[in-house]
C-alpha cells in the first residue's frame, strides 16, 4: 500500500481524514500495511478542489471545519459511531458504514449525510481486467490487490451541497458515465433465434424498405457451435464471419454477439483465466465484431473474484477492459444485466461502479401491461438510485407474443426511452409487420421521430457524462418540492420534453367517437405545450388526457428549443448539416438556453476536447423575442463551415408575430411562412409537414436559413403583437 498523498489530510491514531471538497470527506483506517492512495475498483479519483479547512484541538476531541460543514473526532476514537457532523441543521452522528451497494438519495429527499463505503477495496493493476503483464504472469491474482476488511468510506453532505453538486462529486470520485457511440441511441434489433447470415440480410432489407432503419443488430447465443458456451463460430449459420461483419458495416449497421461465459480456471483472477478470455473475445473483435453482450442469465457463469464483488460488475469490467485494450480509440459499449434487477424486479442497489459500463437491461420479462409499467419505472428510477442512465427493457417482453396494442405502447415508450431495443425469446418475433398495419405504422412513425431527435438526445447523453444527469429524469430533478414530482410514471426526456407513457388498453367511451385510454398526468409549474395539438397548459395541475392508440402524451416546456434534424436513413447517415429548431415562444419575460453537442460519434477523441458545442439562447423582453445561435466552440475537426437551419416559432393563442428580422434585416412576407391552418392529426410530434399546425395552437412561423456561416453566428428577432391588441 501507499501512504503518501498530496491531499489535505489529518491523522488521529490509525485514522486518516482527507478533505476532498467542502462537501466530501474521506475516512480511512490503516491496516497492517498502512494507508492507501492508489486508484481502487470503485474510486478513480480523489483530487477535487483542495478546499480550505480549519483544525481546532479541544479537551478530548478535534474539530475540523470546511467552509460548509464541521465534524468532531474523539482523540481516543473507539468506534466510528462516535464521529459527529455539523451542518446548518445541527449535529448528526453516523452509524458504522455498511459495506456493499447503497441507493443514492432522491432529489426531493436529500439527507444531511450520505455514506459510500469502498468495499471490497480492490486495487487493479495497470492492465485492468485483461491478460497480465510479464511482471504478474506467475501471480495467482495477476497483479490485483484484494483487501476484504479495509475501513475506507466517504461522507457526502447532499442537503448542504445541493443535488447537482452531489451527483457531480459522486461521478468525479467513482468515474464518469461514458458517452455512448451515436449508433447506440438509434434502433437496436435483437431476438433469440438461430439466424443465418442470409436471414439477417433479409431482415435488414425488409426494415429498410419500410423506412425503419436499424443501427445495431444483436445476434443472440446461437452464433456459436452448440448455441450455449464457447467461442467457435457456427459456420453452418455464418460460413464467412468476416464477410458478414463487413457487409453489415457497409450497410451502416453495428453487430453485437451474446456471450454466456463459463470459467476456464477455478479462480477468476488467474493469469490463464484472463489470458484465455482475452484471446477468445478478441478473436471475434479482430474479425469485425463491434461489441459484446455479457449475459449472466444462463446455466454457467463467471465466478466472483473477491467476496462482495459480484459476477455482474466483474463481468462488465472484464468485457469492457478487454474490448478497450483492443480498440483503444473507440468508444466501448457492452450490454449487461442491471446487477440489482432480475427479470424486471428490483431486489437491491447496483454496485457503485456499474455506471461506468453501459448499457444495461432488466432481464427476461413478460409481454403484459404490468411489465410495460415496470419497464418505465426501472428506466426512470435507476437514473436516480444507481447513476444508470441507459437502463433498457426487452420491448414487447421476452416471453410470448404481446397483443398488438400492447406492443404498440412498448414501441412508443422505446422512442422516449434511453435505449430503443426490441427483443424476444425463441419461437417469437417482434417484427412490427407481424402485428398488423397499425403497429407497423406506429413503429415507422416513432422510429422516424427517434432518429429525428438524435441531436437533442445526444446532447442529453453528453450531460449524463458531464454531470451524472440521466436522460430520463423523474420530475423531482426539476421540481423537488412537489410530492407529485416523485411519480415514476411520467418523466422529462432530456431538458424540455415531458413524457407520460400509457399503461392500459384503449376503450370506447360514450360521447366520444374515437376509442382512447385515459391517462392522468401531473403538469409541473409553468406553461407546457401539448406536442400533438399545441394546446397550452398551466401548472401545477392534474389533467386527464385522452390518448388514442397511436398517441403517447408529450408536452414541451414553454420557452424551449427542440433541436432535431430532417428524417434520415439511420444514425450513421446523419450529417447535421441541416438542422431543425422548434422554438416554443415564451409567454412571459424569460431567457432560456439550449446546447447542441457534436463530435465524431464513435471515438474517444471527445475526451481530448475534439468536440464542439453550440449555444442557442432564447430571450423575451416585453414584446420582443430574440433567438441567438452562437458560433460553435470547441475543436471538433469534422465541424462544417456552414449550416442550414429550418426554424419554426410556435405560438400559443396568447400572442402573434408582427415582424421578423434576420441579423437586423427586416424580412418580407415572402421570405418566411405563416402557418395557421389545421389540416389533420399528425402521425407524431415534430415531424411536421408543410402547412401543418396543431388544431389548438396559435400560429407557426417557419423560416429557412440556407448555408449560414458558423463563424458568424445567427440572430433572429421577432416583434410580437401585444396581448391587448389581439
Amino acid at each position: 500500500m501507499n501512504s503518501s498523498s498530496l491531499l489535505p489530510e489529518i491523522f488521529i491514531g490509525d485514522l486518516r481524514i482527507q478533505i476532498l471538497s467542502d462537501f466530501l470527506i474521506r475516512f480511512e483506517k490503516a491496516d497492517a500495511t498502512g494507508f492507501e492512495d492508489q486508484t481502487t475498483f470503485h474510486v478513480l479519483s480523489r483530487f477535487f478542489s483542495f478546499p480550505a479547512f480549519e483544525v481546532k484541538f479541544q479537551k478530548s476531541s478535534v474539530r475540523v471545519s470546511t467552509r460548509s460543514v464541521s465534524f468532531e473526532i474523539p482523540l481516543y476514537l473507539k468506534s466510528l459511531d462516535e464521529l459527529r457532523f455539523k451542518t446548518d441543521k445541527g449535529w448528526f452522528r453516523i452509524k458504522q458504514p455498511q459495506p456493499g451497494p447503497v441507493d443514492l438519495p432522491e432529489p426531493g429527499l436529500l439527507p444531511e449525510i450520505w455514506v459510500l463505503s469502498d468495499y471490497p477495496r480492490i486495487i487493479p493493476p495497470e492492465m485492468g481486467a485483461t491478460a497480465p503483464s510479464e511482471e504478474h504472469a506467475d501471480d495467482l491474482l495477476s497483479g490485483w490487490q484484494i483487501s476484504d476488511n479495509s475501513v475506507d468510506f466517504y461522507i457526502f453532505f447532499p442537503k448542504a451541497s445541493g443535488y447537482e453538486r452531489f451527483r457531480r462529486e459522486l461521478t468525479s470520485l467513482t468515474g464518469q458515465i461514458p458517452l455512448l457511440p451515436k449508433h447506440a441511441l438509434g434502433f437496436i434489433y435483437s431476438r433469440y433465434h438461430p439466424f443465418r447470415d442470409s436471414e439477417i440480410f433479409d431482415i435488414v432489407r425488409k426494415y429498410k424498405l419500410r423506412k425503419m432503419p436499424i443501427d445495431m443488430f444483436i445476434v443472440d447465443t446461437d452464433w456459436r457451435v452448440g448455441g450455449n458456451t464457447g467461442y467457435e463460430v457456427n459456420t453452418e449459420l455464418f460460413p464467412d464471419i468476416e464477410s458478414f461483419f463487413s457487409i453489415m458495416h457497409e450497410k451502416n449497421i453495428r453487430v453485437m454477439f451474446n456471450d454466456h461465459p463459463e470459467p476456464y480456471e477455478p479462480f477468476p483472477l488467474a493469469p490463464q483465466e484472463l489470458q484465455a478470455r482475452e484471446n477468445d473475445l478478441n478473436a471475434l473483435l479482430d474479425k469485425g465484431l463491434d461489441s459484446w453482450w455479457y449475459d449472466r442469465n444462463w446455466k454457467v457463469s463467471l465466478d466472483e473474484p473477491a467476496p462482495g464483488l459480484g459476477k455482474d460488475i466483474w463481468g462488465m469490467r472484464l468485457f469492457y477492459d478487454i474490448t478497450q485494450k483492443l480498440k483503444p480509440l473507440a468508444r466501448v459499449m457492452i450490454l449487461a444485466n442491471v446487477p440489482g434487477i432480475k427479470n424486471g424486479e428490483r431486489a437491491k442497489p447496483s454496485n457503485i461502479a456499474t455506471h461506468r459500463y453501459p448499457i444495461w437491461w432488466t432481464g427476461d420479462t413478460e409481454p403484459d401491461w404490468s411489465s410495460l409499467k415496470l419497464a418505465v419505472k426501472n428506466a426512470v428510477e435507476e437514473g436516480i438510485r444507481s447513476l444508470l442512465p441507459y437502463v433498457s427493457d426487452d420491448l414487447g417482453g421476452h416471453f410470448g407474443q404481446p397483443e398488438p396494442e400492447l406492443f404498440s405502447r412498448f414501441l412508443q415508450f422505446g422512442c422516449f426511452a434511453p435505449i430503443f431495443r426490441t427483443h424476444c425469446t425463441a419461437g417469437q418475433n417482434r417484427d412490427p409487420w407481424n402485428y398488423g398495419d397499425e403497429v407497423e405504422r406506429v413503429m415507422g412513425n416513432y422510429l422516424g421521430l427517434r432518429l429525428k431527435l438524435l441531436p437533442y438526445i445526444y446532447s442529453a447523453a453528453k450531460r449524463a457524462t458531464d454531470e451524472g444527469l440521466p436522460i430520463l429524469r423523474r420530475l423531482d430533478f426539476e421540481f423537488p418540492e412537489f410530492e407529485e414530482a416523485r411519480d415514476f410514471s411520467q418523466y422529462l426526456f432530456g431538458d424540455n420534453l415531458l413524457v407520460a407513457p400509457v399503461f392500459e388498453p384503449v376503450k370506447k367511451y360514450e360521447n366520444f367517437s374515437l376509442p382512447h385510454s385515459i391517462r392522468e398526468i401531473w403538469i409541473p409549474p409553468g406553461y407546457w405545450h401539448n406536442a400533438w395539438n399545441g394546446k397550452l397548459y398551466t401548472g401545477p395541475a392534474r389533467i386527464f388526457y385522452r390518448a388514442a392508440e397511436w398517441v403517447t402524451p408529450v408536452f414541451v416546456k414553454n420557452g424551449s428549443i427542440i433541436i432535431s434534424q430532417p428524417e434520415s436513413e439511420n444514425s450513421a447517415t446523419q450529417t447535421w448539416q441541416k438542422l431543425v429548431l422548434d422554438v416554443f415562444v415564451p409567454e412571459k419575460q424569460q431567457q432560456a438556453e439550449s446546447i447542441l453537442y457534436e463530435d465524431d460519434g464513435y471515438s474517444n477523441a471527445y475526451l481530448e476536447g475534439k468536440s464542439s458545442t453550440t449555444n442557442l439562447v432564447l430571450s423575451r423582453i416585453s414584446d420582443e423575442l430574440s433567438l441567438k445561435i452562437h458560433a460553435p466552440e470547441g475543436e471538433f475537426s469534422q465541424a462544417r463551415q456552414n449550416r442550414s437551419w429550418l426554424i419554426r416559432f410556435h405560438f400559443s393563442h396568447l400572442s402573434k408575430m408582427a415582424s421578423i428580422m434576420l441579423d437586423d434585416h427586416l424580412l418580407m412576407p415572402d421570405q418566411y411562412k405563416f402557418i395557421n391552418k389545421y389540416d389533420r392529426v399528425p402521425a407524431v410530434p415534430f415531424i411536421c409537414r408543410p402547412g401543418f399546425v396543431g388544431n389548438e395552437s396559435g400560429d407557426t412561423v417557419e423560416l429557412m436559413v440556407e448555408n449560414y456561416s458558423l463563424d458568424r453566428g445567427l440572430q433572429i428577432k421577432l416583434k410580437l403583437t401585444p396581448l391587448q391588441s389581439i
